[in-house]
């Protein structure tokens, strides 16, 4: 197996790009279970005009996360570089995408370490560590485009991907980036989404802020896409349906003001 690695070393960059060549390359990312045969690997590949170029390509990019996937975070540093630096120019390709979102999703706090990662580290505590600064250094890189990724094809997803696994931090930062435009994301095709994904992600509280200020709109229940919306938050879909019946406890408001209207 390193006898082999080492031999397509020199070549593997190329390989990624081709269609049966990426496959074989996975796989052989996937058995690499020594230090020595993972080291020749990332010396192949860590060049960042590289990585960057496969990125983008519809096979190089698998061959990206299946690094990420197989390997401690200490070894894909430099892939997380090159995603953090051109995250802007990824975020709006499809391929690129796909990489960003496996980015975020393996480092996530909220996620356990992968077994295969778990025994080729030799210190767990230390790759969590890297792995949640690695997730950070990225989520605030998503942050300060969440504005442009919104409403963008493929970067509402990644939005969503963020939102699938934020912590309570990270979400009152998205939150706070998007109040005063909830109700003009929620009438635009792809930022509707993102929306639609707050609505069953979010505290509560996020939640009624939301709804507040879509129901605040003057032009509430005429706007495209709204009351599908609001329909999504649970405190509000029964509200919506039956404005007429009793509601108690903290959504009392809500259904005070859906009234009003």
């Amino acid at each position: 197996m390193t006898y082999t690695i080492r031999e397509l070393s020199k070549d593997m960059i190329s390989i990624a790009y081709d269609r049966q060549g990426t496959r074989a390359l996975q796989r052989l990312i996937e058995y690499a279970h020594t230090d020595d045969q993972r080291k020749v690997i990332i010396t192949a590949f860590n060049v960042p005009e590289q990585v960057l170029k496969l990125m983008f390509d519809s096979h190089g990019c698998y061959v990206i996360t299946a690094m990420l996937e197989n390997m401690p975070i200490d070894d894909v540093k430099f892939i997380f570089d090159v995603a953090v630096l051109y995250c802007e120019k990824l975020a709006s390709d499809q391929h690129g995408l796909c990489v960003l979102k496996k980015c975020v999703s393996l480092t996530s706090p909220k996620e356990k370490l992968p077994h295969n990662i778990t025994s080729r580290t030799q210190d767990k505590k230390l790759e969590e560590s890297t792995r949640t600064k690695e997730h950070n250094r990225l989520a605030e890189r998503i942050l300060h485009y969440a504005g442009v990724f919104v409403n963008n094809q493929f970067g509402n997803y990644l939005i969503q991907n963020l939102l699938d696994v934020a912590t309570v931090d990270c979400m009152g930062k998205l939150h706070l980036k998007f109040q005063s435009h909830y109700c003009e994301y929620s009438g635009q095709k792809f930022s509707s989404n993102v929306v639609e994904k707050f609505l069953r992600k979010a505290s509560e509280a996020i939640k009624e802020d939301i709804v507040n200020e879509i129901i605040d709109a003057p032009d509430f229940l005429l706007t495209p896409g709204l009351f599908r919306q609001l329909c999504y938050s649970e405190c509000t879909s029964k509200r919506l349906k039956k404005p007429s019946l009793p509601t108690h406890g903290e959504n009392r408001s809500l259904h005070r003001k859906f009234n009003e209207k």
